[in-house]
């Protein structure tokens, strides 16, 4: 019931088709990711499919106002 409350919390951003920003990582398997706008809000998604703790590290450069939600 979380995940799917969590998923139609999200749903408006989920399903946004506006162009995000040029995003680049160096390659992991376990990491999944994708970037969604909405309005002036961009949102990265970033899912470990390992099942186990990864270290990750995201770096931000163009962003005077930067929100983390985990």
């Amino acid at each position: 019931k979380q995940v799917a409350a969590e998923v139609k919390a999200m749903a408006p951003v989920l399903l946004s088709v506006q162009p995000t920003p040029s995003f680049r990582t160096r390659e992991r398997p376990w990491l999944h990711w994708t970037t969604r706008k909405l309005g002036r809000t961009v949102t990265l998604i970033a899912v470990n499919a390992n099942g186990t703790g990864q270290p990750v590290t995201l770096i931000i450069t163009i962003a005077p106002n930067v929100t983390f939600v985990f």
